[in-house]
């Protein structure tokens, strides 16, 4: 698969040449986009009618009370991030804080505008060697679904977080992603910079 990443200039030669390529949390890629994020990426959410208002208040205390609630619905704590909320009749389960690399399908002509540099990269091949050189475990690879998948908790028993659905209406991002399901992040790091010199052979500089 051929993807395109769009990278500022300041970062562009260290990106070619294998020098830091970075894979953040989608927390940190919700900060970086700032107002134009998608809250709930990488959440899933939905109504439910098994939550009580004593499980929102006590949902407010703190990770521990939630996974406490969720646990006793019989969902995997291992689910439950820090965006996790519980409100009137509405949940989201946020996903840990996995390792992502984001990437598009078409080049952006608005962020080329902007001064980006762009790349056109081998998807396989370089998530491949990236994994490799981070320590990681296999990355699953898929294109970013824009829809909403809103579950029912009382209908069902296991509900798991997705890395790979977004806002309906950031479709026009045209967005693939790598996303190392397995490995969580510590709490508090946002990214890595990872230096693999082996994925040069799968990148290629086509626009700046």
């Amino acid at each position: 698969m051929i993807v395109y990443k769009h990278i500022d200039k300041q970062f562009a030669d260290d990106f070619e040449q294998g020098r830091s390529i970075r894979v953040g949390s989608l927390a940190y890629y919700r900060k970086m986009e700032g107002d134009r994020a998608d809250p709930w990426d990488g959440s899933v959410w939905g109504e439910h009618d098994v939550l009580t208002d004593r499980d929102a208040r006590m949902a407010e205390n703190g990770d521990e009370e939630m996974r406490k609630i969720f646990r006793r619905l019989g969902i995997n704590p291992a689910n439950i991030g820090t965006n996790t909320v519980i409100r009137n009749n509405i949940y989201a389960l946020d996903l840990p804080n996995i390792h992502v690399f984001c990437a598009s399908s078409k080049i952006d002509k608005k962020f080329i505008d902007e001064g980006d540099v762009v790349f056109k990269i081998s998807f396989r091949a370089f998530l491949n060697v990236l994994t490799k050189s981070a320590g990681l475990t296999r990355p699953a690879m898929r294109r970013v679904e824009y829809a909403r998948i809103k579950h029912n908790l009382s209908k069902e028993e296991f509900v798991t977080p997705n890395a790979f659905y977004k806002d309906p209406n950031l479709k026009w991002e045209n967005e693939i992603r790598g996303a190392w399901i397995n490995d969580p992040m510590s709490d508090d790091v946002e990214f890595k910079d990872i230096y693999c010199p082996d994925a040069r052979e799968f990148i290629q500089r086509v626009v700046g």
